[in-house]
């Protein structure tokens, strides 16, 4: 049981020096030690996440949203955003 505490400790240790590329991957990764912590210890804790509040476009409405972001996005990179 120390050796799995140890073998914990130093991963967390390592991934704060080497961060990763993106936050979800981090966040999962620390959720997990915290999870496997819990078990190790004995120690239960349940967690409630917030309810995920999606907005409520139509299909049609956020293809166009979408087109209208992309386009603008081309114009951009293409040096012509009206800005000149």
């Amino acid at each position: 049981m120390k050796r799995i505490n140890k073998l914990v400790n130093q991963f967390t240790s390592s991934i704060k020096h080497k961060p990763f590329r993106n936050e979800l991957d981090k966040a999962r990764t620390l959720a997990f030690i915290s999870a496997l912590r819990n078990v190790l210890g004995g120690v239960r804790r349940t967690q409630t996440l917030p309810e995920v509040v999606t907005p409520k476009i139509a299909f049609d409405d956020q293809q166009d949203i979408n087109r209208e972001g992309l386009d603008a996005l081309r114009n951009h990179m293409k040096g012509n955003d009206g800005e000149h």
